[in-house]
């Protein structure tokens, strides 16, 4: 049991609360105890037959040692949270052939993995100014192909 564990004792003012919620033995937590009040070289809880109360050291102590844990809470789930998916807007643009076979068949799957995330999809054949229309990512397009200019004749050789 680290110190963070031993704040159990504090909230639930006994060790064997403390070790039931922690799923561990009562003299492990009773020695965790010991052990930190040994480092502090102050007293931090004072025990009776009727329960554990906490010196004004020990209460110091937890108010202190309880904003670090959940800042320490909080920056878990920041990390949880940025790694947990996609979030915000995607505008994609699409031609509507395209869209329809390799866009649209795969958005359902990809909206469960991602439910923070909204995405419109255009789909659309005519030539689009991305900029103007605000697209993130567009699909689907390649350059038009020009007719090619017929090539240029070569002189004969033999002539």
């Amino acid at each position: 049991m680290d110190r963070l564990g031993a704040m159990e004792t504090f909230e639930t003012g006994s060790f064997s609360a403390a070790a039931r919620r922690l799923n561990i033995g009562q003299p492990a937590v009773s020695k965790t105890i010991a052990q930190l009040e040994a480092r502090l070289a102050v007293r931090l809880l004072l025990r009776s037959t009727r329960g554990l109360t906490p010196t004004e050291a020990g209460l110091a102590f937890f108010e202190r040692a309880k904003c670090a844990i959940e800042e320490a809470d909080e920056a878990d789930n920041a990390a949880r949270g940025a790694a947990s998916g996609l979030t915000g807007n995607l505008r994609i643009c699409a031609t509507v052939t395209f869209g329809r076979l390799h866009i649209v068949p795969h958005l359902g799957p990809f909206l469960d993995q991602n439910p923070d995330l909204n995405i419109d999809l255009m789909l659309d054949d005519r030539n689009v100014s991305l900029v103007e229309e605000g697209v993130d990512s567009p699909c689907g397009w390649a350059p038009r192909a020009t007719p090619a200019s017929p090539p240029a004749k070569s002189p004969s050789a033999g002539a």
